[in-house]
């Protein structure tokens, strides 16, 4: 059968992976790019950091700017993935932060935003972002990952660990 177009950007974007997992990034870089316009918000975020990175481990000499935010809530992750590996575990906390305000309806953002408080060692936002994470969804996995891993490594709580876990495997098995 012939493909729609939609199907044909699809499988443009699983060779420009495949391109940059291969190590091939100006290959990988000229894939993305093309694809990137032909796609849904969603895999159009992932061709644009893609394109990123592979445009940056392709020149290494050369400084690449990152893609100009899209306001997109599939961004967000990517966005502070890029920002905490160019500068720091803070700024990405910074990017979850603002985007927490975009889209204030959305647990895995605070949920995230705990994750990385953890390796910080931060536990006054640790527990403000899981509170918040846990308010919004009490069923978000993230959120309970890793207040699981707070109530067993901070708290000595272990029989509440392997509650938060058993309701992740309930939630996502």
């Amino acid at each position: 059968k012939s493909l729609s177009p939609a199907q044909r950007a699809r499988i443009g974007l699983i060779e420009a992976v495949i391109a940059a997992s291969e190590r091939r990034y100006a290959d990988a870089a000229t894939l993305f790019a093309k694809v990137e316009p032909r796609l849904d918000k969603q895999r159009r975020s992932i061709a644009l950091y893609g394109g990123y990175y592979a445009r940056s481990l392709a020149n290494p000499d050369k400084t690449i700017s990152l893609p100009h935010p899209t306001g997109d809530i599939s961004e967000v992750f990517l966005r502070a993935y890029a920002v905490g590996f160019l500068q720091d575990t803070k700024a990405a906390i910074k990017v979850l932060a603002e985007a927490e305000r975009r889209f204030g309806d959305r647990a895995e953002i605070p949920a995230y935003r705990a994750w990385l408080a953890m390796f910080l060692n931060d536990r006054a936002q640790v527990k403000e972002a899981l509170d918040r994470a846990l308010r919004l969804d009490p069923r978000e996995p993230v959120a309970l990952e890793v207040r699981a891993h707070y109530r067993a490594g901070i708290e000595g709580n272990s029989d509440g660990a392997i509650s938060d876990v058993q309701q992740i495997i309930g939630i996502t098995p």
